[in-house]
């Protein structure tokens, strides 16, 4: 689900009057999945999707010590 000023945003029917100047289209999500920001809600969606194929791709006997190495990293950004 992404996020809109780092909440999560849930998805309802857009309105008949959406306009392409909304809030929707403009660069003020992000993705909950990765923490990039600066993205369209369509980005968002398609990046929190990419992020959750890489993990399901990811090897069941390398989760336990990636995430030890990850709670004790000192780097809070997955990106830098």
């Amino acid at each position: 689900m992404p996020l809109l000023r780092r909440t999560p945003f849930a998805l309802t029917e857009p309105p008949q009057d959406l306009k392409p100047d909304e809030h929707v289209y403009q660069r003020v999500w992000a993705c909950k999945a990765t923490g990039k920001t600066g993205l369209t809600y369509e980005e968002a969606l398609v990046s929190e999707q990419r992020a959750t194929e890489k993990f399901l791709q990811f090897p069941k006997e390398f989760t336990t010590p990636a995430l030890r190495i990850i709670q004790y990293s000192k780097n809070y950004s997955l990106l830098s």
